[in-house]
């Protein structure tokens, strides 16, 4: 049930970020409007919008088109890892492995350049994702 779970917020997280690759695209194309559009939104009640639109005019105009594609290709990795991990294939298992490894990675990365309790958080769930995988994994060693 719990790894069930963790699938479920895999999936949340894949449509999360295949939304920010959506929106770092439409930056990318209309790179000259963000900072009217940052403006507009600041007099509304659209913060979070606006703050990544202000986060968005950071970027170069190509860098943000890369920041696009990588969080797209990253999102659709997620969401065949979970939908094949939740439907009980073993490769989906093995390539949501393979995420929670690369998750910590950069967590842990994210820990040594600016330390913050919710990378912590976020190594622990993936450690515990990783050992909830290896046990279904040693469980059923040729069943999927």
């Amino acid at each position: 049930m719990l790894l069930k779970l963790i699938v479920f917020k895999k999936l949340l997280l894949a449509a999360l970020l295949f939304f920010l690759a959506v929106l770092a695209l439409g930056g990318s194309r209309n790179y000259q409007q963000l900072p009217a559009l940052a403006q507009k939104l600041s007099s509304g009640d659209h913060l979070v919008l606006a703050n990544l639109a202000k986060r968005a005019m950071g970027f170069q105009q190509g860098a943000l088109g890369a920041v696009a594609l990588v969080l797209g290709l990253y999102a659709v990795l997620l969401t065949f890892a979970a939908v094949a991990s939740w439907q009980r294939k073993r490769w989906g298992d093995q390539v949501l492995l393979g995420v929670f490894g690369l998750e910590i990675v950069v967590e842990l990365w994210q820990c040594f350049t600016s330390f913050a309790w919710p990378h912590v958080a976020a190594i622990a769930i993936s450690l515990v994702g990783i050992r909830l995988i290896v046990m279904h994994l040693r469980r059923h060693p040729r069943a999927h």
